[in-house]
């Protein structure tokens, strides 16, 4: 049990910075995919 104690914060931590590194991840492909759809749109807009 005390070694549980000891792993916890660790797997905690560890769980929180894959976490973190998948959101960013996925904000960095909303982040294109956003631009590429306005990017369409002016493209549209535009009369390309």
């Amino acid at each position: 049990d005390n070694l549980a104690d000891k792993l916890n914060p660790l797997l905690t931590r560890i769980n929180y910075e894959t976490v973190k590194e998948k959101c960013k991840e996925a904000l960095d492909e909303i982040q294109d995919f956003l631009t590429t759809i306005v990017v369409d749109i002016n493209n549209l807009l535009d009369g390309d």
